[in-house]
């Protein structure tokens, strides 16, 4: 099912922020997998209850107010999509999957936005199966069979359709399913305003020439073998009665203060945190945990994505423990405050916090800064082709791998739907990861429920929240 979805919008998120934003047309062509035949086609204009159409959404679609007011609601557009796919297919017998340029709309805005209006979504697009076509071309152009794209491209379809050498429809006449197009417009990237079908017509012609390309590798690194699997990371979360979610996109030096303020301003109340270490000198990767104290707490939380912090939109998807305690020697804390750390500073390699370079212990655990520096140069952090395996991993969360699916990454079980590491970034085989046990101080205790090792101070676990 090729997807694509036109919200109302701003520029500068003034009238319209991106958590409130609301779908004015959705469109879908239905294809046959095999054939790639259209089998069905259809859009449906949306009525935006509480946000205008602003000039940047009508320079960008050519929809104005006058075009929706009396078009139906978004539930009735839900309910059309869903008509349509189900007279074509016996979803208890066939699978589908959306293709998409990114799974931003199927992951993020619809669901939110249903939650927003009450509206109860099928199954299977409130946990969407995504293929993203953005992310298999640069998958192809990193094996070599697609162009180059251009210099700070934007995941758009005129772009791909440039970098692919496609011509880019604008405002196609209506036709038949099947039938060729009549007389359409192309135009430069970014020139006319394009609708929901167009953009969904301009996908598939993507899709059909990635296809094209792709064959030289269809039977070793097919770049549409593993999609965004939602419903089998939610499936998941649900056997497993996880009590974990995975955070992305998160605004850069976010705090501690601030993720708890945030979730709380939305009725949820984490028990924990985690983010993972950075490599030094770099950016914080962008991603957390959320630690909840029950799994159906960790359910509700759910309703946080989509939601805004800062100028961010964060995407809460479900984890498990166990991606959690496979990364349990990256994980850190937030930080306290946004105080950028000095040259000398360093981090403890037992607790994580940051200490100032003239400290000769942890503030917050005592350990010797001597310990630390023996330790790195012992080389205790496991090398994987001359990277620290933490560097690998906030490597892989700033380049965007950091998904729950992603092209051909890292699946052993039990990390098959929950991504660690990113394409190249995988540790081989032959690789053991040994992470520094902490130093058991005086006071300090191990949780009888999940045998965390946990401070003297701490008067719950830090993973678990049983009382001490």
């Amino acid at each position: 099912v090729v997807l694509h979805v036109l919200t109302t919008g701003d520029e500068y998120g003034v009238c319209v922020s991106k958590d409130v934003s609301e779908t004015i047309e959705i469109a879908w062509l239905l294809l046959e997998a095999s054939t790639l035949r259209v089998m069905n086609q259809g859009s449906c204009l949306v009525r935006p209850v509480s946000t205008p159409i602003t000039d940047l959404c009508t320079n960008i679609t050519s929809l104005q107010y006058e075009d929706v007011q009396d078009a139906g609601s978004f539930a009735r557009a839900i309910q059309k999509l869903q008509s349509a796919i189900t007279e074509l297919a016996d979803l208890e017998r066939t699978a589908f999957s959306f293709v998409s340029m990114d799974a931003w709309d199927l992951t993020i805005q619809l669901p939110r936005e249903a939650r927003d209006k009450a509206v109860v979504l099928p199954y299977w697009l409130e946990h969407a199966r995504v293929y993203e076509l953005a992310e298999a071309f640069f998958f192809l152009h990193k094996e070599g069979l697609a162009p180059a794209p251009a210099a700070g491209m934007q995941k758009s379809s005129s772009n791909l359709c440039t970098s692919l050498g496609l011509q880019v429809i604008s405002r196609l006449a209506d036709r038949m399913p099947g039938t060729p197009a009549v007389s359409p417009q192309t135009m430069q990237p970014g020139s006319k305003p394009r609708r929901a079908m167009d953009e969904c017509h301009n996908m598939f012609s993507i899709l059909r020439s990635l296809l094209r390309l792709s064959q030289p590798i269809w039977q070793t690194k097919f770049p549409f073998s593993q999609p965004i699997d939602g419903l089998a990371d939610y499936v998941t979360f649900e056997e497993e009665n996880s009590r974990v979610l995975f955070l992305t996109n998160l605004p850069a030096e976010t705090t501690q203060s601030e993720l708890e303020s945030w979730s709380t301003q939305h009725g949820t109340r984490p028990v924990a945190f985690w983010t993972l270490r950075a490599p030094d000198l770099q950016p914080p990767p962008g991603v957390g945990f959320a630690i909840f104290a029950t799994h159906d707490e960790a359910t509700h939380g759910l309703s946080l994505n989509g939601r805004a912090l800062g100028d961010k939109i964060i995407k809460v998807s479900p984890s498990s423990p166990m991606l959690l305690d496979t990364a349990a020697s990256l994980l850190t804390s937030f930080p306290a405050s946004k105080n950028r750390p000095r040259p000398g500073d360093w981090l403890c390699g037992l607790c994580g916090f940051s200490n100032f370079q003239r400290r000769q212990a942890c503030f917050r655990c005592a350990c010797p800064a001597t310990m630390v520096r023996d330790s790195a140069a012992r080389g205790n952090m496991v090398q994987s082709a001359g990277m620290p395996v933490a560097a690998a991993a906030a490597a892989a969360a700033a380049t965007g791998y950091f998904q729950q699916t992603h092209y051909n990454g890292y699946t052993s079980p039990p990390m098959q739907n929950y991504g660690l590491l990113s394409p190249g970034l995988s540790l081989p085989s032959s690789t053991v990861v040994t992470p520094t046990s902490p130093v058991f101080r005086a006071g300090d205790w191990h949780c009888g429920l999940c045998a965390f090792h946990n401070f003297a101070r701490n008067i719950a676990c830090l993973k678990c929240s049983a009382q001490r």
